[in-house]
């Protein structure tokens, strides 16, 4: 990747970095200079593995946030994928392995169905350096991502081991560092596992579906080898999604259609109903997952088998017992860096405690220590079950739209998340405070701050109605304390708001613009730039001839990329097509927008009017790098040969410059000229969103939360 086209010495010698000023966070929650900001959780932590020559070392993963190791017994918790080389989808994590020889040498499997496949890495230094061994379709994100295993290892042999990816099975006998594939090419595996009784026998369990990366289906089935994965035979059509087997005895338990549970004596080949004692039965909600009628959790351990519901409700039963029991629970103990959880019980529709649960560890040396993992968080107990006490200090795997400085109060970060929506911190990232949320859950993408006032905010977001993408726009009155639902300039099935613009005459409190997708037109309801003076009240198209009718102009995707439209003092307006790969100018006073021509061939991703020097605005165009114009947007010089995305300046400093790039963070603090990169230690690197607090540099990540660092310059 070509090095910044200006010189970035002049910058060292005028910066200097506070990176011993005082934090009280955990020391899990440090990464060099960086720091993560303390929320807790959110996002699905799908399996926990422990270290067998080291029981006090843990590994969880996570759909989209990566790979986390625990050092004391699975209380506190540090991110491993800074490691990985910071290429999109490299933190979907679909499953991990650790050498039970070696703590610290262990494989992950990773990958999205959003972006080209990546494949199994492996590390034999506890996360802190990967080494890619087998390239294949493994994905974190995916519909089966809470079943079973998609690594396995032998318990006669550590260094046999399978990778069940989709499209191929694969088979290592030399501890994953080179790996054959056995065939299965048609199979889409959710679970894989060798048997602990019979050290040939293993299982594929698979599930018909259809990447939206692929071009064919896979198909589902249960599958077995005898002969310790060099071949297969095909026992069933229809599978479990996941298995558990004793070690004492050629039976197995599996789970059939989400609810179903059944056993075998004959290594899968038959099955009988196992489920007497258990509330499990056909979901009434297929389309949901928090229910007490179906499972995907599956453990055996000290001569029990153990169950849950995908409420964390669960159940045991001895070998030779005749039905399940269910376990009494206790009040789970839900606090997160010693204060209580956004997401505890008592707070009013954010019972998260076992939603959609994931998977449950017994230890093998006690039989009263579990573990299990959910969507939100991941419980310990010391009593069997009957007791719970969340462990997610550490664990931010969260995702990030927006960092939005409060242009008033100078510390005060208004967050945009990924599913939980909005969420507000008052000490410059240090912490996250979910309770101010009002409410909004789901997708937060934009927000708002009016320079006059600093109780109106609007915001854009999906509003909680399931469709993934950008269809509500909301407004607070009280700093987002509470919000409501206002009604949009144009309401139709295709309409997405993914960018809320303030006006940026502060004498102007209620003025606010926002982009509407759609086709474009010259009358109300058509897609484009509008305004309203009212705080939402009405709207009104600005400009005509943004695109040609009939043809859409901004980004329908709700996901990455920032800001589409700039306002600079004397009133004009830049507007980015994102999808389509447009520029156009509304010079102050005009009616009709202009088109700019690209200063060079690239992707628009962002674009930020500086208001402390009229008429200059920063251009992200990805490859083709960060521009800036300082003439409204007539001419335009690059600033930075980067493959830039969200850019960011700080509304409390002048010419403070953040971007977001491929993997790094760069800042500038003279307005462009030069530039230093400030992401070494990052967790995660691929196209951070940067914002400033203070004299704080933050970064929002995807799947991994809010990083920050003092920035202070003498």
């Amino acid at each position: 990747m070509p090095p910044p086209r200006r010189a970035i010495a002049p910058l060292l010698a005028t910066l200097a970095l506070s990176i011993s000023a005082p934090v009280t966070a955990l020391a899990s929650a440090a990464y060099g200079s960086w720091r993560s900001t303390e929320l807790g959780g959110g996002g699905y932590i799908l399996n926990i593995y422990q270290a067998p020559s080291q029981p006090e070392v843990f590994y969880t993963h996570i759909d989209v946030g990566g790979i986390y190791r625990s050092d004391d017994g699975a209380r506190t918790w540090r991110m491993l994928h800074g490691g990985l080389p910071p290429l999109p989808g490299i933190t979907d994590t679909a499953g991990l392995n650790v050498d039970p020889r070696d703590a610290d040498t262990l494989l992950a499997a990773v990958g999205s169905v959003w972006f080209p496949p990546h494949g199994v890495f492996r590390s034999t230094d506890g996360g802190s350096s990967w080494e890619k061994v087998l390239s294949g379709n493994f994905y974190g994100n995916h519909p089966f991502r809470a079943d079973g295993q998609v690594l396995a290892r032998s318990p006669a042999d550590p260094d046999l081991l399978l990778a069940a990816g989709v499209g191929g099975t694969h088979r290592s006998t030399d501890g994953g560092r080179t790996w054959t594939l056995v065939g299965l090419e048609h199979l889409n595996p959710v679970h894989v596992q060798f048997s602990p009784h019979d050290p040939k026998r293993a299982w594929v369990c698979a599930q018909p579906w259809k990447p939206n990366n692929a071009d064919r289906a896979f198909e589902g089935g249960l599958y077995r080898s005898d002969d310790a994965g060099l071949t297969w035979q095909r026992l069933l059509d229809v599978a479990p999604t996941e298995l558990a087997a004793r070690a004492d005895a050629d039976e197995i338990i599996g789970v059939f259609h989400a609810y179903d549970v059944r056993r075998s004596r004959d290594g899968g080949q038959t099955w009988q109903p196992f489920g007497e004692g258990l509330r499990y039965g056909p979901p009434r909600n297929l389309g949901w997952h928090d229910t007490e009628d179906r499972t995907n959790i599956l453990a055996v351990g000290h001569g029990r088998w153990i169950t849950a519901s995908r409420l964390g409700t669960f159940y045991t039963r001895a070998f030779d017992s005749p039905s399940w029991e269910q376990i009494p629970r206790a009040k789970p103990v839900e606090t997160a860096f010693g204060r209580p959880w956004w997401g505890r019980m008592e707070v009013k529709g954010r019972h998260h405690f076992g939603a959609a649960a994931g998977a449950v560890w017994l230890d093998p040396r006690d039989p009263d220590r579990w573990l299990f993992s959910d969507w939100y968080g991941l419980w310990r107990s010391e009593d069997a079950g009957a007791s719970w006490s969340l462990s997610v200090d550490g664990i931010e795997s969260t995702c990030v739209h927006c960092i939005e400085p409060d242009p008033h109060t100078p510390g005060r970060l208004h967050l945009g998340y990924w599913d939980l929506g909005y969420v507000s911190s008052d000490d410059a990232g240090r912490s996250a405070h979910r309770e101010r949320a009002g409410h909004v859950n789901a997708n937060m993408k934009a927000v708002a701050v009016s320079l006059g006032d600093p109780r109106t905010l609007l915001a854009t977001g999906d509003g909680q109605k399931g469709r993934w993408a950008a269809t509500t726009l909301w407004r607070s009155r009280d700093a987002g304390a509470t919000w409501s639902i206002l009604t949009p300039p144009r309401a139709a099935d295709d309409t997405r708001y993914n960018s809320v613009l303030s006006h940026p005459d502060p004498r102007r409190t209620e003025f606010f613009y926002v982009v509407v997708r759609g086709p474009v037109g010259s009358s109300a309801g058509s897609g484009g730039v509008y305004a309203t003076d009212d705080a939402g009240e009405t709207w009104r198209l600005v400009g005509t001839g943004l695109a040609p009718d009939g043809e859409p102009f901004f980004r329908d995707h709700i996901a990455h990329y920032g800001p589409e439209l700039s306002a600079s003092p004397s009133g004009a307006l830049i507007a980015i097509s994102v999808d389509h790969g447009g520029l156009a100018r509304l010079p102050a006073g005009a009616t009709s927008w202009e088109k700019i021509t690209p200063p060079a061939p690239g992707q628009p991703r962002s674009i930020v009017a500086d208001l402390r020097r009229p008429g200059r605005h920063f251009l992200s165009l990805g490859e083709g790098g960060l521009w800036r114009s300082d003439d409204e947007g007539r001419t335009w010089s690059r600033i930075l040969e980067r493959d830039c995305s969200r850019v960011a300046l700080d509304p409390h400093a002048a010419d403070r410059v953040a971007v977001g790039t491929l993997d790094d963070v760069y800042v500038s603090l003279d307005g462009g000229d030069t530039w230093r990169a400030y992401g070494e230690g990052l967790p995660h690197r691929w196209y951070p969103v940067p914002a400033f607090s203070q004299d704080r540099l933050l970064v929002g990540t995807i799947g991994s939360g809010i990083f920050w660092r003092e920035l202070i310059a003498p």
